[in-house]
């Protein structure tokens, strides 16, 4: 469950890392470069899990998929602290869930087999919310 959090963390340095006034005035799409930045990433990620054929590997596909999305999402009002939604996340899974694991609440995401298509929709959902977000709210807005 915490294997995506540096890969969540990186990503979020790698979007923080720039040059405003170079960006403001850029005739280049950067959030779109960005958005292509933050998939590439995730497609890497799955064709690793995929190569392996493991549903460990899967799982962290998924669940980085879904933390990244968060971040996306939570960006435009955290700044650089939206990278502890992963964090924040992670705890609420692990202190306010009920269930043990071979059937943890649905709601969580995180600890579901890799077979779970809700969590794969829910995965997928959420990341591309947080794309749409990120490319709506560029850096400009910020």
């Amino acid at each position: 469950m915490f294997l995506p959090v540096p890969l969540v963390a990186v990503t979020a340095f790698a979007l923080d890392s720039r040059v405003p006034e170079f960006e403001t005035t850029s005739v280049r799409p950067v959030p779109r470069f960005d958005a292509t930045l933050v998939l590439t990433t995730l497609i890497v990620v799955l064709s690793f899990a995929m190569a392996a054929d493991s549903s460990v590997l899967i799982c962290v596909a998924r669940n980085t998929a879904f933390l990244i999305g968060l971040l996306l999402l939570a960006r435009p009002a955290a700044g650089q602290a939206a990278v502890m939604t992963s964090v924040g996340w992670i705890a609420i899974v692990v202190f306010f869930s009920r269930r043990p694991w071979p059937d943890p609440d649905p709601w969580t995401i995180l600890p579901e087999p890799s077979g779970a298509l809700h969590a794969a929709g829910a995965s997928l959902g959420v990341l591309a919310l947080g794309i749409l977000t990120h490319l709506r709210f560029s850096r400009e807005d910020r």
